[in-house]
């Protein structure tokens, strides 16, 4: 069982973070019995979000056209592969590469410019988080 929560049962501890989106569930009692997080299953569900990158697009204005957003990212980064793309919240974008040296390139390139000079803070993301519990700057 959890420290921080008893009515979830676990393999081993369960991750803060996981423990308090859950308690966020609305679950009633009688459903947490029910209710089993195995180790296993954390660095499945981490193994899937594998070469996902967080981010953040600091603009004055809130970005409509994600399309254009996205096709604007993946001409300077000359991806190899697919990129899958999300808009989590305003101006937060998930990005799930298809390969590793993808991946790598656009971190390691870091804030990316665009469109009237814009930037995009980029960070490694775990695929769990909330995206918007991320500290990406301003």
């Amino acid at each position: 069982m959890t420290d921080s929560n008893p009515r979830l049962h676990s393999g081993s501890r369960i991750e803060p973070e996981l423990d308090e989106l859950i308690e966020h569930l609305k679950i009633r009692e009688d459903e947490y019995q029910g209710v089993v997080v195995l180790e296993e299953d954390l660095k499945e569900l981490k193994a899937e979000a594998r070469w996902t990158i967080l981010a953040k697009v600091l603009s004055p204005i809130h970005l409509v056209m994600h399309a254009a957003f996205l096709a604007n990212m993946k001409y300077p980064w000359s991806l190899s592969k697919y990129v899958s793309f999300k808009a989590t919240h305003e101006n937060l974008f998930v990005f799930q590469f298809s390969c590793l040296d993808d991946w790598c390139k656009v971190l390691d390139d870091g804030p990316c410019f665009f469109s009237m000079g814009n930037v995009a803070l980029l960070e490694e993301y775990d695929g769990i988080t909330k995206p918007s519990r991320l500290n990406l700057g301003p």
